[in-house]
């Protein structure tokens, strides 16, 4: 506790500057989950097969987060220029829009019934 009482908020914000430059698609796909979950818990039962991409995207945002962290520490164990982080960043978004396109609107379309 007494380490928190030490932090300044110029410190506070220098540390989620450098997050958010370090791994800002990371960032986004969390955040972006994070809504579509939120957005998802507070809807009926009657809305949410109306809003059935918000499943999808909760999913291909968890994919994200863990691909684009992936892709942010290949680059700095490796030492990629910028140029390559950028292609990963551009491969890793289409890889994920595939997947999003890809996807079934509901889990119940992908599975048959065994009569």
């Amino acid at each position: 506790m007494k380490l928190l009482m030490n932090i300044s908020l110029q410190q506070l914000w220098r540390g989620a500057v450098n997050t958010f430059l370090a791994y800002p698609l990371v960032l986004l796909a969390a955040f972006t989950g994070t809504a579509a979950v939120i957005i998802n818990t507070d809807l009926s039962f009657n809305q949410k097969q109306e809003h059935l991409y918000l499943e999808k995207l909760m999913l291909v945002s968890s994919l994200g987060l863990i691909l684009f962290f992936t892709f942010e520490l290949l680059v700095s164990k490796y030492k990629l220029a910028l140029r390559w982080r950028v292609a990963l960043w551009v491969l890793g978004a289409g890889l994920l829009g595939l997947y999003f396109w890809l996807l079934p609107l509901s889990c119940s379309q992908s599975t048959g019934s065994a009569t």
